[in-house]
Formats: C-alpha cells, structure tokens, sequence
C-alpha cells in the first residue's frame, strides 16, 4: 500500500509540512516549519494503514506523553500533539539535523573505533537511565532509534534516542491509557534482531532487557557484525531462539584484527547473559564500567610511552626573560665564576692547589721522566754474627829471606812459644744480632732497571699475582638473569604464541628492585598488537615474583619469542 505524501499541507493552521524526511513501520516524519514561532520543527504522522487500528492509535499517542515525564538531552523534545483536519493522529517534535546510527553502520561497512562506541553507549545509557528511573523500559533499543547529530562547540556525535511510543511501565503503567503489552509475535514491540531472552519468550521485561538490546548494538559497533544472524533458510522464530539459547561467539572469531580491550568485552558479554540477573543491574552500573574501561585504556598507553602527567610549574612573573634565554645568560655566569675560581686558585700556592692543577693540566702538557737506565736499590747485608774481637797474642818476627838468596840447608827446627788457646766466647743471640745488623752500614748494589731485588734472608719469595680481571657489568648478568627467568617461565607466554601465524619476537621491559623482586613490566617493540597485549598480560602476571642473584635495582631489556 503506497503511503500519501502530506508535502504542503498545513496541519493546525500552524505546522507546514515540506517534505518526508524518515519513515519506519508506524510512522512518517516530515520537516516542517512552525509558522508562529518562525523555527523548524519535525512533525511525525500515523500511517494511513494504522489509523483504524485503536490500539496503534494509543501507541502513537503514547509516545509524547512519555516523553514528556522524561526530562533528559539525550531524549527528543516533544511540544505538541493532536489531530489534522482530516483526523490524522500526529505530534510535533524538534527538529534534528543528522542521521541515524543505522545510515552510519551502512556507511561505515566495517567495525567501529572502541572510543567512539564507548562513548556512543554512554549517552545511550544516560537516556536509558532517566526512563528506567521513571519504571519505563524502551523495548526497542537498535541502531534505527539512535539518533546521531553534531552541536556547536561539541566534538564527536550528540545522541538522541528515539521511539518512545512502546516504552511500557514495569509494574502497570502510570497512564491509563498507555498501550497495553502485546502477547502474540507478530506485534510483539520489539526488533527481533536486538531482542533480549525474556521478549523472545514472551515473558515480562525490566529495565534489564535493554541492557540487553544495547550489548546487542555495541557487539555490532565493535565488530561489525550482529552476535546473531539469520541463516539462508530461517525464519524470524530462529533468530529469536539463538538468542534465548545460543551463547554470542568470542569477538576475536568475528573481528581478529580489530582492536578490542578485553575489559570492554567482558563488559559487553555481561550485557548479553542469557539470564536478566547476571547482566548489570542497571544503566548506571554499565556507564561506570564502560568509564573504567576509559581509565584502564588511558593509563596504559600513558604507561607504554612514558607521557605521565607533567609536573607543576608555577608561572612565570610578568616581563620576565624568555626561558631559553635566561638559560643561557645562568649558564655564562656560572662559567665565569668557575674560571675566576680556577685563577684564584692558581696563584695560592697550596699543596691543594697545586694537586688541582696538575689533574687540570692537560695530559700533553705534562712532563714525562724517562725511565732511569739504572736503578740505585738499598739493600741490607744478611743477618751473620760480627767478628769477634781477640786479644793481642805477640809472636816473634820472623824475617823472610830474599827471593833471590841462594838456598840453605834446612835447620833444625826450634819449638816455638804457643800462645795461650783463648777461651770460646758464648755465640750471640738473635736479637742480638739482629741489632748488629741494624747497626751495620747498608751496601749499594747496582743492578739493571729490569732485575727484580734479591729477597733477603729469612724472608720467603713472592709469588707474582695474576693480572686483575676487568670489573664485571652487574648490568650485564642482571639481563642475561632476567632472561633465563623469562625462559623458565615461557609457559606463561603459550596463549600469546596461539596468535600468531609466524615466529616474531618481542622485546620486553623489566623493572626489579635491589631484592630482584618485579615491580613493573611492559612490552616495548608492537605493544598495540593483539600478541603483544598478550604477552603484557602474561608479564603483569610475574609482577611481584623474585629473579634470583639480582642485586642490582633498574629496568632491563630481555626478548620474548613467539611461538615458543
């Protein structure tokens, strides 16, 4: 049935209709302008096939009045009602300029940034929690009743939501003439491709089940794809089923390569729990967590590039020298007062003084004795008893004859005076000698430059000591430590090497105390990927575990490779 266009009508004397602008099945809205109030406004017509239809008729109605007790900006403005001349049911409401949620999905033909989608679901959620603190539940929350506009001095998109013509009260309706809740399928007031469980089921609904309907949505934003679809050869009773009974597939199976934080899908799956007590209790508690997820996301990437808040400055005072060039001018009188210093220092002569001097001297200007040819060595005399002082004992002189005298006839011997035998005098001690030696003159020995000294007596010899091996890095062995720690606990990296096709490795932070106990990680090369989240997560799990024979506190650098 063709639908009549009301272009150029004038409804009340007041409203002129200029041309359809959307249309769902219920309705038809049109621009038109306000001829009293010289503004443009939206005027929204009952199809001509639902006019004889009472309770369409009451549905229709229903909507102005709802929106009227709820008093949100993310929620329609509606200020009239009625009937045409020709007793069509219609209401005026403000005029917004955009496009709804369902054009962008068509347009976009892919997933959607998770920033935007958080940031969409928290004005959904603020307008769902002004009606769910009335008792209205929506019914029918999808993408064709979203709304999308831009305001003045407002970055990114200002939601509204809209159809509120089946919002129904959850204990009774506070209108009596609200529109009753309809039991049969076929006018059941609700989209089945964004029903929760207890619509599919006919059963009675809370504010719980468009939580439902929103996890349905921000599934679909985030993925580009519904959590259920229909198949070739099924009908509307299918999908409604899966949504009773079938759990939604991980959005890694539907999106791999997309950009998920898994607090925000563990968020999303909590929207979609098959029972109404295991989702959020209500729109308030979803817009706290789809915040944290905020929070969570920000701190991270602050983290992995290091841009943490900047500390205080106070500011500077009025007609004060630009930075840099007050920079400069401390820096030149610095110089000029550590060079006074050095002159000053110079002409003192004080043995400070001059040991400063000669580490300032350059090293070409410093003088350099040759090595002696010879070198003078004072060596002591070993440790041996003094001679020890007899008495004289006279002999007789005997005279030598000459060389040259002719030789004689022996004569007889003549036994000569003996000298009385001197008694033996006691050997002296070894202190004694000791301070006899002390006593004696030292003697010089000459001995080649290269020639090492004679070790004296009693003395044992030196053993020559290796060559001093080069301090060791504690860096050094703290990285190979940390990496042999990594190896041992290459079990916590497995899930992370399940995502990947191919081997590639991934270099990792480790910060340790002086205990070598971890305090903090991160992952430096491709942290954004989906692995390399992963392995972020597989590190923070070791954070507080203890890396044996570190004793040095800092961060290092190790690697990961995966598959392992």
């Amino acid at each position: 049935m063709t639908e009549p266009d009301l272009s150029g009508s004038v409804i009340k004397g007041r409203y002129l209709l200029l041309r359809p602008i959307g249309a769902g099945g219920m309705a038809t809205v049109y621009e038109a302008t306000d001829k009293e109030l010289h503004k443009r406004v939206a005027v929204k017509v009952l199809k001509e096939q639902w006019r004889s239809n009472s309770s369409m008729v009451m549905r229709f109605h229903h909507e102005p009045r709802v929106t009227a007790q709820v008093q949100n900006e993310h929620l329609a403005d509606v200020s009239d009602r009625g009937r045409t001349d020709d007793d069509i049911p219609f209401f005026v409401m403000e005029f917004l300029e955009g496009r709804s949620l369902s054009q962008e999905i068509l347009d976009q033909a892919g997933p959607m940034p998770w920033q935007r989608v958080v940031e969409l679901s928290l004005q959904i959620c603020s307008a769902l929690a002004a009606m769910h603190g009335l008792g209205l539940v929506h019914r029918d929350v999808k993408p064709g009743n979203v709304f999308l506009l831009r305001r003045g001095g407002q970055a990114g998109d200002f939601v509204k939501v809209l159809d509120l013509g089946i919002a129904k009260a959850v204990e009774g309706s506070r209108d009596p003439q609200a529109h009753p809740q309809t039991g049969t399928a076929e006018s059941a007031p609700f989209t089945p491709e964004y029903a929760s469980p207890e619509q599919a089921r006919g059963e009675k609904v809370d504010a719980r089940s468009d939580l439902y309907s929103l996890g349905v949505v921000m599934y679909q934003l985030l993925t580009g794809r519904r959590p259920f679809v229909l198949g070739e050869d099924d009908d509307p009773w299918h999908l409604l089923e899966k949504h009773s009974k079938q759990p939604p597939p991980a959005m890694e199976d539907i999106a791999p390569d997309v950009d998920i934080p898994d607090q925000l899908e563990h968020v999303v799956l909590r929207c979609l729990e098959k029972k109404a007590a295991a989702r959020w209790a209500s729109a308030e508690q979803l817009a706290e967590a789809l915040r944290a997820v905020e929070a969570a996301e920000r701190e991270a990437r602050e983290h992995d590039a290091g841009t943490k808040t900047a500390p205080y400055y106070p500011p500077e005072p009025p007609r004060a020298l630009p930075r840099a060039l007050h920079r400069a001018l401390m820096l030149a009188h610095g110089f000029m007062l550590f060079s006074l210093s050095c002159m000053t220092m110079a002409m003192i002569d004080l043995p400070g003084v001059r040991v400063l001097g000669e580490f300032l001297r350059p090293a070409e200007a410093k003088p350099r004795s040759p090595a002696p040819a010879v070198v003078l060595e004072v060596e002591d005399e070993p440790d041996a008893p003094l001679p020890v002082e007899r008495p004289d004992v006279k002999t007789p002189e005997v005279v030598s004859p000459p060389e040259s005298a002719m030789p004689i006839a022996p004569k007889p011997e003549l036994p000569l005076p003996t000298a009385p035998k001197p008694e033996p005098e006691p050997e002296p001690s070894v202190d004694t000698a000791a301070d006899d030696a002390s006593n004696s003159p030292p003697k010089t020995v000459l001995r080649p430059p290269d020639e090492s000294p004679r070790p004296k007596v009693g003395e044992s010899t030196p053993k020559p000591r290796p060559p001093k091996k080069p301090p060791s890095d504690p860096n050094a062995s703290a990285q190979q430590l940390v990496q042999k720690f990594l190896g041992k606990h290459k079990g916590q990296f497995a899930e992370c090497g399940e995502k990947l096709a191919f081997e590639k490795g991934f270099s990792v932070q480790i910060w340790v105390d002086a205990k070598g106990r971890i305090t903090g990680t991160s992952v430096v090369t491709d942290a954004n990927s989906i692995p390399g989240k992963c392995i972020q997560k597989a590190l923070q799990g070791l954070v507080g575990r203890s890396i044996a024979g570190i004793k040095v506190a800092g961060s290092h650098t190790a690697k990961v490779r995966l598959p392992l």
